[in-house]
């Protein structure tokens, strides 16, 4: 069985998505094994995660504040392989913040999309996971060649917990009795060994 889990604030988005998935599902040949949860708040999107095992999650981030995306994409890392993520936004393809987005999961899609590129999606999300998965094991490998490399610093490991929390430069150094500036430098260093660009990059390569 196939546990979907689906998450919008918005009720066509809902309705669309759903159906979507329904569609490809009609393609399988045996019938029943996909089972829709439907979410229509945060916490109950939460609770679904934590709840299923190994669910497929659809996650339309419109809407949502950065601070509960970070969280989101975090639980989900903790419950599921990146390659279970499904992300939907309004962002354009060509956008910096689709562009790291992308490194979050590679299964993402903007709402400009065609029906039938998201349908396809969804069918390899769904029912080619052993395929995709063996590109994700591929690029933990690689990943591991660098594992030297991103060792951090006592000090650096606890500014860059409380940079994945969501919190600012300012108020990481008002909770380690530090200044800005020393906290700017030390996420610089954090950025170079993760050789990450922007804080998207960071979570996708820091394992929690």
């Amino acid at each position: 069985m196939n546990n979907v889990i689906i998450f919008s604030q918005y009720d066509l988005v809902r309705f669309y998505l759903k159906q979507a998935i329904e569609n490809i599902s009609i393609m399988r040949s045996k019938r029943g094994n996909v089972s829709i949860r439907i979410c229509y708040s945060l916490s109950e999107f939460e609770n679904e995660i934590q709840e299923q095992d190994n669910p497929i999650i659809i996650f339309d981030l419109d809407g949502i504040e950065k601070f509960e995306q970070f969280r989101l994409f975090k639980l989900a890392k903790e419950k599921v392989s990146h390659c279970r993520l499904f992300l939907f936004t309004s962002e354009s393809e060509g956008s910096g913040s689709y562009t790291t987005l992308k490194q979050v999961s590679p299964f993402i899609l903007s709402k400009t999309a065609s029906q039938s590129q998201i349908e396809t999606m969804f069918y390899q999300l769904i029912f080619c996971f052993k395929a995709v998965q063996k590109t994700k094991i591929s690029a933990e490998k690689t990943l591991c060649t660098h594992k030297d490399k991103t060792a951090l610093t006592h000090r650096e490991s606890e500014i860059c917990r409380h940079l994945l929390s969501g919190l600012s430069n300012k108020e990481i150094g008002i909770l380690l009795g530090i200044s800005n500036k020393t906290v700017s430098s030390h996420r610089t260093n954090i950025y170079g060994k993760y050789q990450a660009k922007n804080l998207i990059e960071l979570y996708s390569r820091v394992k929690i």
